[in-house]
């Protein structure tokens, strides 16, 4: 006489299922400090790639007035040095905003 005797509480196992999630009233995301975070950063790519593409200008005013005596290559060097420190520590950077978050102090 092995039967087994259910109690008040348990309830039979039901077939439905309430998913929780999307009963949630959904939130845009970002709004307006999403798009002007995305305006920003145009604004960041363009002034930077902008001052990297036009370096031969800067070169050609390096050459001719402020460094006269210095070869050609060396001044070429400048603008590798300059694109190659951004190209590589903008993984660096990356990375560290990624990990840390931006923080943003508000002076006043």
């Amino acid at each position: 006489m092995s039967e087994k005797i259910s109690s008040c509480n348990e309830r039979p196992p039901s077939n439905i299922t309430i998913d929780l999630e999307s009963s949630k009233p959904k939130r845009r995301e970002g709004g307006r400090a999403a798009w002007l975070t995305v305006f920003g950063s145009i604004l960041v790519y363009y002034s930077s790639f902008g001052i990297l593409n036009s370096f031969g200008f800067f070169q050609n005013y390096y050459t001719n007035d402020f460094l006269k005596n210095s070869p050609v290559s060396t001044i070429a060097f400048i603008g590798t040095v300059q694109m190659a420190l951004m190209n590589s520590l903008a993984a660096v950077s990356g990375a560290l905003c990624d990990r840390y978050g931006v923080k943003v102090s508000d002076r006043r």
